[in-house]
Order: C-alpha cells, then structure tokens, then sequence
C-alpha cells in the first residue's frame, strides 16, 4: 500500500511506515513458503496481493467522495464483471446446499467488504494494510483446527513477524498522527 501511495497517488509516505508493511511481506513469505520452482500460478498469488493493496487505495480514495454504500456497489460491480466470464465458462448446476454456501459466502463476503469500508473511513491504508495481513494467520489456525495441517517452524515465524509488522504500522501510524512529521522522517 506504500508503493501505491507514494508512486500512484504522489503522496509522501513516512520512512517509519515502510517497516511494518515489509516484516508483513516477509511474514507472508514465511507462511507461504514459496519453493525455489516456479509455477505459473504463483502469479496469481501476487496478483491478489497487488489486486488487494489497489482496492485498499480505492476504498480510500472513493470514501472522501463517496457514501459507503456507493462503494460497497462500486466495489461488487466490478468484482461481479471480473468475476462473472469465468463464472460462465466453468458453470456447473449447484444442488441446494451449494447454493446455500454460495448465497452464504456472499453475505459473509458483504459483511467483510463494509467493514473494510468503514475501518479504512477511520484509519489509514498503510496502517490498516500489514494489520489486514493477519487474515493468513488466522487461515493457518484454521487449517490447523479444522484439517490436522500443522504449521511448521517457519510459518510459525511468519506468525510472528506479521504480528510484529503490524503492531509496528499501527505504532509509527499512531505516532504520526499525534506529532506532525519531520522532513527527516520522510522519504
């Protein structure tokens, strides 16, 4: 979310806000554990994070002109037209529970999305971005309960460093906001 704040938008992003979001990268490398091959579709990997951080700056730049809800349609709009050709292609009839999953992955997915909406009104994306990270924590512990996949050393390492990533990026974020910066301090 830096990258884009600094390089899409033009804005000057503190030196102590890279911190978090790099040990939340690195982190997500740890859990991730991507092998020394390549597969192609490691590439849609980082196009969802990418995807991601460009959605996290357009909720924030649409909620300074814009109701939530508004950006709650934008948002499911395009998804729905990105979505949708695929959806299409592959279609296959769903019996009555898969559409009770459907229709519930849906809700929890509008939930998630005002949220989302609503957390970035009130804090900043480059705060609220290496926090977000904590999703592929609680994934693993899902995994763990749910399936036995115990994680390993490293992802247990990751654990931490998205922990301390984001507790950093919601500490120099809080200073920030509580003292004006010094040219020093940014980039």
């Amino acid at each position: 979310i830096p990258l884009f704040d600094k390089f899409w938008l033009g804005q000057r992003v503190p030196r102590s806000l890279w911190w978090g979001p790099l040990l939340g990268f690195g982190g997500v490398l740890c859990i991730l554990q991507p092998g020394a091959g390549f597969h192609p579709a490691m590439l849609l990997g980082l196009a969802s994070g990418i995807t991601m951080a460009v959605t996290f700056v357009c909720i924030r730049l649409l909620n300074q002109t814009e109701a939530p809800y508004i950006t709650l349609l934008y948002y499911f709009f395009i998804a729905t037209l990105i979505a949708l050709p695929l959806a299409i292609a592959r279609w296959q009839p769903l019996s009555p529970a898969g559409w009770g999953g459907l229709i519930g992955i849906g809700l929890l997915m509008s939930i998630m999305q005002s949220c989302l909406i609503f957390a970035f009104q009130r804090g900043k994306a480059s705060i609220l971005g290496p926090v977000i990270y904590t999703s592929l924590i609680w994934s693993g512990l899902i995994d763990w309960i749910i399936w036995g996949e115990v994680p390993n050393g490293l992802s247990f390492a990751g654990f931490l460093l998205v922990i301390v990533g984001g507790g950093i990026s919601v500490f120099a974020g809080h200073l920030l906001t509580r003292t004006p910066g010094t040219p020093s301090e940014m980039d």
